[in-house]
């Protein structure tokens, strides 16, 4: 609620104070649930509630940090700055995002997220020692890479050119093993999966040929 100049200012307590329609009351009714406040009503708010209207939005803040929002667009949480530190926007990052640990989210599998190192591991690979190279990986300030899954591989074909994913993988074409990557699945006691990353096309492969690896975490 706004007063003469504009601007916000705190309820006092055992005020009454009337609200347009479309504000959420944070008092319970009866039955304990919160409820819209009707029209022309009047209702007592707690001591230390806030309420701001701007833009269309409505929003009530109460003293222990619990916030009602009500508004047709889209709602931005900034960090708390009670202890001095700068509020920062969070918004959730997008498939091809760069974190802040230099990974890339490369997706989601299985309803995790799913991070790449933001370049291929150098060289070619065995199946065993790409699962070598990617348990022994330290870096991006983590120690817990691993070889991608068959699942996990094709989560990364299937988003290859997205954000700063595109351009990072090899989708030469030719005789085998180019364009191919490492899957950490076994197929029998000497194969595996791999993935080509020109077509997406998957590969019961001999685990003593090589292959392109892309190491994730996840």
């Amino acid at each position: 609620m706004t007063d003469a100049s504009g601007g916000a200012r705190e309820m006092n307590p055992g005020e009454h104070y009337r609200f347009p329609v479309g504000y959420v009351k944070d008092m319970t009714d009866a039955s304990g649930g919160a409820r819209e406040m009707n029209p022309g009503e009047h209702y007592r708010f707690p001591v230390g509630y806030v309420l701001v209207k701007a833009n269309g939005a409505q929003v009530a803040i109460g003293v222990d940090g619990h916030v009602i929002a009500s508004t047709r667009g889209g709602v931005e949480l900034r960090a708390a700055a009670d202890d001095g530190a700068k509020a920062e926007a969070r918004t959730a990052p997008e498939i091809g995002d760069e974190m802040e640990d230099g990974t890339i989210l490369a997706g989601y599998y299985e309803g995790k997220p799913l991070y790449a190192t933001p370049r291929d591991a150098s060289g070619t690979y065995t199946f065993n020692e790409a699962a070598k190279y990617a348990k022994n990986l330290d870096a991006h300030g983590h120690h817990d890479f691993h070889a991608p899954s068959k699942g996990e591989l094709n989560v990364l074909w299937e988003n290859r050119n997205k954000g700063k994913l595109r351009g990072t993988f090899s989708e030469t074409t030719g005789p085998y093993p180019a364009g191919y990557y490492w899957s950490s699945t076994a197929q029998y006691s000497g194969n595996a999966w791999a993935q080509r990353f020109s077509d997406g096309y998957e590969l019961n492969s001999y685990r003593t040929n090589e292959a392109a690896l892309r190491c994730v975490r996840g």
